[in-house]
């Protein structure tokens, strides 16, 4: 995936996930793009970021009581 370097006006500029299936997810960014998932923190719901070449590009986390989730990341 290249580095950012700059914005399109409707261009995707951030992933946020939740879902039920954390380490499935994990698995598929790693798998289909080469990302890598940072440890989750506690103190933040179990939230992690995901990263290429050394950047954040995305968040994930286990979907809460009451919050929308993918079944299949």
């Amino acid at each position: 995936m290249p580095a950012h370097e700059g914005s399109v006006n409707g261009g995707t500029c951030w992933v946020e996930l939740t879902t039920s299936d954390v380490d499935k997810a994990r698995r598929i960014y790693r798998q289909l793009l080469g990302w890598e998932a940072e440890k989750p923190d506690p103190k933040f719901g179990e939230y992690f970021n995901l990263r290429t070449s050394g950047a954040r590009v995305a968040g994930c986390m286990t979907a809460q009581p009451g919050m929308p989730a993918k079944p299949d990341a």
